[in-house]
């Protein structure tokens, strides 16, 4: 197909596909940012991640709690941290600073 030749019209109705399937995925991106947009901003406003008083707790919906050292995300890889592991059919409820 991307060596096919289409008519100009075609080339419109794809277009008006992509960028409605577009819209469609910023949409959804932004209704699940927008629920956990609490503690994101939360996150977010960690000024200073070296105080060793600080502290985020994880806690899931089958009972399982962590606690972690706020300064041990201060360096976040390329790939990411993995805070808190899930078992199946587990699911993170509440993340606070603290």
């Amino acid at each position: 197909m991307p060596h096919e030749k289409m008519p100009f019209l075609s080339h419109l109705e794809e277009l008006r596909k992509r960028l409605i399937a577009s819209l469609i995925a910023i949409g959804v991106g932004f209704a699940v940012s927008f629920h956990f947009s609490e503690q994101i901003m939360a996150f977010l406003n960690i000024e200073d991640f070296e105080r060793a008083e600080d502290y985020l707790f994880f806690a899931t919906a089958l009972g399982r709690v962590k606690r972690t050292a706020l300064k041990d995300y201060r360096n976040v890889h390329r790939a990411g941290i993995i805070a808190i592991n899930l078992n199946e059919g587990d699911r993170l409820i509440e993340l606070f600073a603290g």
